[in-house]
């Protein structure tokens, strides 16, 4: 039976189960809920990448908004650039052929240097250019030479603040330029005729004034540069150096390769010993207590109080820093630049934000066409769905901290597909769940059930039949929305070239087809390239935008009211339409409040053409404003449906867009400025926005087609590093609209300090996205300005409005369509409504029967147990059909083989168990209970039984209960002689008897219920006390006479009277117990019982031939009893019954005084005579007994 349940459905059902108890507890405990808001996670330090570059050499900057760059280019085909950076981007200034080792910098008359080498074609040529106000000039450099042929390259520049320079390169080359012209200095190091032609590189120089200067090179080279001459200077190293840094004339810093670092100080340079063992390549230091190195394997280490740390945030980078500047802040902040050999890389963000590519600490492939970010709850961040082209789709689970973890897909299943053009998430059977359908075509496609862990089981039943699908490109797609409002997800499919489809959902999952009659229509081989979902008018019911490449008549959109009911009217418009200029040919659109008025407008994209805006005037009529505020033609290469996106990318309030790879930010005077390339985004693609590492910013996601924009890298997600937390989040709980709480809008008010509203701004959930992937996140993020109070409205698709009267910064507001409870019972009866919606009637008949042929049998079997009686009980017989339906909610979803086999025989099988444990309980019970006695404790174990400590449930009062041994009750005649004189004693009234409430039986038991006593035995007390004191054993000996005179009175004989069954109460007073015992032979009793020894030794012979027994019996029993207070002892024993019973009849014991000198004469006699073995010659009765005793002085 295992085999036919899978993993995943196991998990479904344990899941609803919890659901469903968790949902019951939940509103028992009727706890408020809120409008719970929870603070979002502060960031750590970022970092992005500021440009890309091929081959980045040198960086210097002069203030936070100017700088200079080198790269060195890429083979003969790409040339070497020199940037110049304006405060927003790097843009090239001169460039020329590949080049190692160029060098830059910029004089005092703000003319910039650039130093290239004819690496390829000019024999490693140094070739030195000026620019100054757009104009080139080439400065002459003194020839230097590598050998016969080729040139020594400059390795280093340095230039004063005088406007003098010097230059380093190979073979300790050193040059020096006056103001006018360049010459050769002398060097120390320079190489000489027949040396090796490697000897003697320098590698770096830094003039600290015109009088001073410092280079380094190979081979621990350190020279330094002292009026006019430049000399050696002792080095501790034989290591390569590469870049020197001086904060002063005193003190200054050295970099090298393995690792090396050099401390200048006291006139001395000292190795800094250090764990870093990667080659290090440049250092700047801007005061003794603070410097920054970089060098391979992304290394940038940092200054802090005298140790040199690793900077671990910038390694989201993989690269080969080569340089490094630094530029204080007027906050007293440091604002770092970092080039490498792809990029220059910052912590500056000239514009508050910034973003950087965490693909790879994200572990996310690099390859998908475009991602659908969704969520099952808001408490969990967003999961990732990318569409992959011409492979299988991938989901990726986000664990948190901007980590996503790829879950494996069998795609062996039966009924999945490999690949796919498009794809859908939404909880379509209203199960709680994200389900997923993966669509190529109308034959190829998958419809998979989620089971909240992002494992989706594929369905082998066909529950949604489309009709041709056009299949060779992916510009076919699905949006989901609940287009009658009934709190289930339908389906609008739009085809391209071919008809689109409109599915109505049953409730479960399963579609039909209502196009025809929608009042929909579809322009057939005029290149739709898909829809937007949204409601246009405010009326609560989503409307339908279709854009197409090819119109009709100039008309390029075409726009459908919803009407209900899945009845749709098409409304026209004159912005619809293509005329004096404005764009048409469209690739993708959205629907958005681009302008904050409330109300949805419309973007769409036109390749080579400008942006149409068109903004809603609030009933479905737009206003064209096409060219306002964006005012320029816009082109993409990949003709995809999905290139436009739009997002509060900073947090101002005012929705900012992305467009193939440009982004633009929007402004309250709706004016758009690019900033893409200023702030890291160098991607071209289909993107989309989710805030996925819970920072409070928008982050954002580009899939792109390798097919249309060739190899390489096609899918990047990117890190919003904004720096401001101008944010509020609602996190949307629906109940009675559909589950995802697609279509619900949220309004956001912007209030100045008078209470004038400045803006309210529109979102809405699942909805306005571009055509190629639907987003389906049930928290809705907003920017806000915190110089404007804020209020909110959350609408929901069944009309049910929430409001939010106060909005602050940086929370999270969780909002429920219904109140707590209501909430709950929405749940409850959605989910019972779902599985009655999914029933198969005759299945069940089936089961059912099967069910009662099995539960049939268990009760025939269960005829004769105890619990019989309770499971013929109507109300179980209830709680077994109440569970049977229960079994069938929990199972609606698995297969008929499994349900019939499983439901059946679980449901038998909890019977089973209930009969077995319950009998047991009821076994365990009845063994606690004796009749109404609740036995807490035992007490003791005698001849006769077992002695209990017991509650009467009746009053209250505790008893002792004895049970008596089944053997002694077994014989009719003990067990009719107990009963009467039980009921007998139980009316007897004395202070030296114990009280006996009642002698009873139950099934098992028959017992004797007494009063309680808490002062121990007579046995007990001789052992303790002994010896004890003469006028104590008589005062003891009248006690035990007085009750033994009202029993006998009684005509009932006590024939059990021993030192164990005389207590005392809690005052010390005597009481006799166990009395009655019936007349049938003791011993043959009491040696089955294995008791002979402990109770014989107090039996007179009479009793033991059961021959004329009578009071006189009792007497003898307790004569020894008055013998064992005087002696501590027994007067006869023996080692087996047979001589115990010979002593009795033959043995005359020894005298108590011989014991016990202190036993009176008198006390002596008494006691003989009570142990006499004829009848006839003791005392006749306790009467008699008790005036002796009252005669002892």
């Amino acid at each position: 039976m295992l085999l036919l349940i899978s993993q995943t459905k196991l998990k479904v059902m344990l899941k609803k189960i919890l659901l469903l108890v968790l949902a019951i507890i939940s509103i028992i405990s009727c706890k408020e809920q809120n409008s719970k808001n929870e603070s979002i996670k502060p960031r750590n330090e970022v970092w992005f990448m500021q440009s890309s570059l091929d081959l980045g050499s040198k960086i210097k900057m002069y203030s936070k908004d100017f700088g200079i760059a080198v790269s060195r280019g890429k083979g003969e085909s790409v040339r070497g650039v020199l940037y110049r950076f304006d405060g927003k981007s790097w843009e090239p200034i001169f460039d020329y052929p590949y080049s190692d080792s160029p060098q830059l910098g910029m004089l005092p008359d703000s003319s910039v240097w650039v130093i290239n080498h004819l690496t390829h074609l000019g024999k490693y040529q140094p070739i030195l250019t000026s620019i100054k106000n757009g104009k080139e000039e080439r400065i002459n450099l003194p020839k230097m030479m590598w050998d016969t042929i080729d040139y020594a390259m400059l390795m280093g520049l340095s230039i004063t603040k005088s406007g003098k320079a010097w230059a380093v390169g190979q073979q300790g080359n050193i040059v020096y330029y006056d103001g006018k012209k360049w010459v050769t200095q002398f060097s120390p190091v320079l190489r000489k005729e027949g040396e090796n032609y490697m000897q003697g590189d320098l590698e770096d120089i830094e003039m600290v004034s015109d009088n001073e200067g410092w280079a380094v090179g190979k081979s621990g080279v350190i020279l330094k540069y002292e009026n006019g001459t430049w000399r050696k200077y002792k080095s501790p190293v034989e290591t390569g150096l590469s870049k020197i840094s001086m904060v002063d004339k005193d003190f200054g810093w050295i970099v090298g390769d393995k690792g090396i670092i050099l401390n200048y100080l006291d006139g001395k340079w000292e190795i800094v010993e250090n764990n870093f063992r990667v080659g290090l390549y440049s250092i700047k230091a801007v005061s003794r207590e603070k410097a920054w190195i970089v060098g391979d394997r992304s290394t940038l280490l940092e200054l802090k109080e005298g140790k040199w740390i690793e900077n671990e945030s910038i390694k989201v980078f993989d690269d080969f820093f080569s340089d490094i500047d630094i530029i204080k802040d007027n906050d007293g902040s440091f604002r770092i630049w970092v080039i490498g050999y792809n990029g220059i890389y910052t912590n500056s963000q000239s514009i508050n934000f910034s973003f950087t590519d965490v693909t790879s600490q994200a572990s996310l492939r690099r390859d998908g066409i475009a991602g659908i970010f969704f969520s099952n709850s808001i408490d969990e961040p967003a999961d990732l769905f990318v569409i992959s082209e011409a492979a299988p789709n991938i989901v990726y689970k986000n664990q948190g901290d901007g980590i996503f973890s790829e879950m494996a897909r069998d795609m062996n299943k039966k009924n999945q597909i490999k690949m796919s053009h498009t794809a859908l998430i939404a909880d379509f059977d209203n199960d709680g769940n994200k389900d997923l359908i993966e669509l190529l075509d109308d034959v190829n496609y998958t419809y998979s059930f989620g089971d909240g862990d992002l494992d989706f089981e594929p369905s082998e039943e066909k529950l949604i039949d489309f009709d041709y699908i056009q299949n060779n490109l992916p510009l076919a797609g699905m949006k989901a929305a609940d287009f009658n409002n009934d709190g289930y997800l339908d389906i609008f499919l739009y085809n391209h070239n071919y008809g689109d489809m409109l599915f109505q959902n049953n409730g479960v999952g399963k579609f039909k087809n209502v196009y025809k009659n929608s009042g929909l229509k579809k322009l057939i081989d005029h290149r739709s390239y898909g829809a937007n979902l949204a409601d246009y008018n405010n009326d609560g019911l989503i409307d339908i935008l279709l854009t197409y490449k090819a119109g009709e008549k100039d008309q390029h959109l075409f726009f459908f009211l919803n009407k209900g009911d899945f009845k749709f009217k098409e409304k026209k418009d004159e912005t619809f339409y293509a005329k004096n200029g404005i764009a048409g040919n469209f690739y993708s659109s959205i629907s958005e409040d681009i302008n904050n008025d409330g109300f949805i407008d419309i973007i769409a994209f036109s390749n080579e053409d400008r942006l149409t805006v068109l903004i809603n005037k609030g009933d479905a009529s737009f206003i064209d404003k096409t060219g306002i505020g964006l005012d320029m033609d816009l082109m993409h290469k990949d003709p995809s449906n999905g290139i436009l996106n739009a997002e509060d990318i900073n947090n101002d309030g005012w929705l900012d867009l992305f467009i193939g790879e440009r982004l633009f930010i929007n402004s309250p005077e709706f004016y758009f400025e690019e900033v893409g390339k200023d702030v890291g985004i160098s991607f071209i693609g289909n993107p989309s926005f989710n805030d996925f590492d819970n920072d409070g910013d928008q982050d954002l996601f580009i899939g792109s087609s390798r097919e249309s924009l060739g190899k390489g890298d096609r899918a990047i997600l990117y890190r919003n590093n904004l720096t401001n937390r101008n944010f509020v989040k609602f996190g949307i709980i629906a109940d009675l609209s559909n589950r995802d709480g697609i279509g619900t809008s949220v309004i956001l008010s912007a209030f100045n300090k008078e209470n004038k509203l400045i803006y309210s701004s529109r979102k809405s959930i699942g909805l306005g996205d571009s055509p190629i992937s639907q987003q389906n996140n049930p928290v809705v993020h907003f920017g806000i300005n915190p110089k404007y109070n804020y209020k909110a409205v959350v609408e929901f698709p069944s009309g049910i409005k929430e409001n939010i009267d106060v909005v602050d910064i940086g929370k999270l507001y969780k909002v429920t369509e219904s109140s707590f409870i209501s909430h709950n019972f929405i749940q409850i009866y959605k989910s019972l409504s779902r599985s009655i919606l999914k029933l198969n009637f005759v299945q069940e008949i089936i089961k059912l029967l099967l069910l009662l042929l099995i539960t049939a049998g268990i009760y025939y079997y269960s005829r004769n147990k105890v619990i019989y009686k309770t499971i013929t009980k109507w109300y179980f017989v209830l709680v077994l059909v109440f569970g049977y339906l229960l079994l069938i909610h929990f199972t609606i979803d698995y297969r008929f083989v499994f349900s019939l086999v499983f439901n059946p025989l679980f449901l038998g099988g909890v019977l089973v168990a209930f009969i077995y444990y319950g009998s047991q309980y009821i076994d365990k019970k009845e063994s606690s209970y004796i009749s109404h006695y609740k036995v807490t404790e035992i007490i003791g174990i005698g001849g006769m039984g077992k002695v209990f400590k017991a509650i009467d449930s009746q009053n209250g009062n505790t008893v002792a209960i004895k049970v008596l041994n089944s053997q002694l009750v077994s014989d009719e005649e003990n067990k009719r002689r107990l009963n009467s004189e039980g009921r007998l004693l139980s009316s007897l009234d004395h202070k030296n008897i114990v009280k006996v409430y009642e002698y009873g039986e139950t099934q098992k038991h028959s017992f004797i219920a007494m009063e309680y006593l808490s002062g121990g035995t007579l046995d007990d007390y001789i052992k303790n006390n002994f010896p004890i004191p003469p006028t104590e054993i008589i005062n003891i000996l009248k006690q035990i006479s007085e009750g033994m005179e009202l029993i006998h009175e009684n005509n009932v004989l006590h024939r059990d009277l021993k030192s164990q069954n005389i207590m005392f109460d809690e005052s010390g007073n005597i009481r006799i117990m166990d009395f009655g015992l019936s007349k049938s032979p003791l011993v043959s009793t009491m040696t089955s019982l294995g008791t002979v020894i402990g109770t014989l030794g107090y039996v007179a012979p009479e009793q033991i031939t059961n021959v004329q027994v009578d009071q006189r019996t009792d007497i003898f029993s307790f004569g020894v009893v008055a013998y064992q207070m005087c002696t501590n002892k027994l007067p006869f024993t023996g080692e087996n019954e047979i001589a115990l019973i010979h002593s009795i009849f033959n043995t005359v014991p020894p005298e108590p005084k011989e014991i016990n000198p202190e036993i009176p004469l008198e006390l002596n006699s008494f006691v003989k005579k009570c142990l006499e073995k004829n009848p006839d010659d003791r005392n006749g009765s306790f009467k008699e007994i008790l005036i002796l005793l009252n005669q002892f002085s």
